[in-house]
């Protein structure tokens, strides 16, 4: 599809998700290793993106944060509220 890298596009592109879409258009109708390599990209992203599209729709192609659920290492609460007086 285009001679650029996935990696690339993404970086430059404003709405992420039209690219997204059409790759897990293409891999539907292709397949994934085909998908992968018309979109410069590996096999793993396209099934990541093929999953999440399958499972939420539209809205999954959305970036996902990458923060953690759980931080053991915080700083407890009652610290935290000190520091600020």
């Amino acid at each position: 599809m285009c001679p650029y890298k996935y990696y690339h596009v993404m970086r430059q592109s404003k709405d992420k998700k039209i690219l997204r879409y059409q790759m897990v258009l293409k891999a539907l109708a292709l397949g994934v290793k085909p998908t992968a390599r018309l979109f410069n990209t590996s096999a793993p992203v396209v099934r990541k993106w093929s999953k999440r599209f399958k499972t939420d729709g539209y809205l999954g192609l959305n970036d996902r944060s990458h923060k953690p659920h759980y931080s053991p290492g915080a700083t407890p609460e009652p610290i935290k509220s000190l520091s600020s007086i």
